[in-house]
C-alpha cells in the first residue's frame, strides 16, 4: 500500500478583452510500499517518487464567443531508482541493440523523467475539436513523440 499526497492551483487572468491567460501548477508526493502485502512487484529503489507540473494556457475569445486555445504543460518526476546507483548497470554485447528500447530504458531509471506538451483546442456552445504533441525525447524509456486528436459533442439538449 502506497500513500500519497497532491496539491494544485490554478490562477486565470483576464485581460481587457476578454482573452485569458491560465497558469498552472500541480505537485505531488507519493511514499512507496507503505505496508507491503503477500508479494510486493518493486518498479523502482526510491521510497519516494515526486512530481511537478505547470502549465500556461492562452484562450482567446471570438465575436461569437467561440474560443481557441494555446497551452503549453511540463511536466517532471523524480527518478524510479536512486541516483548513486547510476553506475550499477552495465550492459554488455551489441550496442544497437541494447541502446534500443527497454535495454536502454532499464539504465535510465535513475533520471527524472520530464517531458512537454503543446495543446490547441478550438470549441463552440455544439462542440470541442483539440489535439495535442507530447514529446518525451530525453528519458521515459524509449524516446518518443506522442499525438491525440479529439472531438466532443453533447448527446441531447
Amino acid at each position: 500500500m502506497d500513500f500519497g499526497l497532491s496539491g494544485n492551483a490554478i490562477k486565470t487572468l483576464t485581460l481587457k478583452n476578454n482573452n485569458q491567460f491560465n497558469f498552472a501548477l500541480g505537485l505531488s508526493i507519493l511514499r512507496k510500499n507503505i505496508v507491503n502485502f503477500d508479494t510486493v512487484v518493486e518498479l523502482g529503489n526510491n521510497k519516494f517518487l515526486g512530481s511537478l507540473e505547470t502549465e500556461v494556457e492562452y484562450t482567446l475569445y471570438t465575436q461569437k464567443k467561440n474560443y481557441h486555445s494555446f497551452g503549453i504543460l511540463y511536466q517532471l518526476q523524480t527518478s524510479y531508482n536512486k541516483k548513486e546507483e547510476a553506475d550499477y548497470y552495465k550492459l554488455l554485447g551489441q550496442w544497437a541493440e541494447i541502446n534500443a528500447g527497454w535495454h536502454n530504458g532499464v539504465t535510465t531509471l535513475h533520471q527524472y523523467l520530464s517531458n512537454w506538451t503543446f495543446i490547441y483546442t478550438y470549441a463552440t456552445p455544439k462542440f470541442k475539436i483539440y489535439g495535442y504533441i507530447k514529446e518525451d525525447l530525453d528519458v521515459n524509456n524509449a524516446p518518443d513523440l506522442q499525438t491525440s486528436i479529439g472531438v466532443q459533442f453533447p448527446l441531447g439538449n
